[in-house]
């Protein structure tokens, strides 16, 4: 894979994920790493938590912005929507369980 330094993000800023996620492809049942990481130009980390959420809402806030800005069509945009709501439902879930830890513990 190419280093950080030689990939041209432009409007599309990486994404930290953890190391194992990806989606297999149609057909195989199954991407490489590499391809998967270049299609969607995401940086393999385990971020904390707090990096997440502070990336996830400056992402979110860009892709909204470029979303008036497309030709998508209304239920396309639904579409991305929908799936920042399972973004922030996930994270929502973390930090309830964080905090339910350190109720429990104190």
């Amino acid at each position: 894979m190419s280093s950080e330094l030689d990939l041209d993000y432009g409007l599309i800023k990486p994404l930290s994920i953890p190391k194992n996620s990806k989606v297999p492809d149609l057909f195989s049942g199954r991407s490489s790493e590499e391809e998967y990481d270049l299609y969607f130009r995401l940086k393999r980390n385990n971020p904390d938590l707090i990096d997440w959420s502070k990336n996830c809402i400056l992402l979110y806030e860009d892709q909204l912005h470029d979303l008036d800005g497309t030709s998508l069509e209304a239920i396309e945009k639904y579409e991305i929507l929908k799936g920042w709501l399972n973004v922030f439902q996930v994270t929502l879930e973390k930090w309830v369980d964080i905090s339910q830890s350190e109720q429990r513990e104190s």
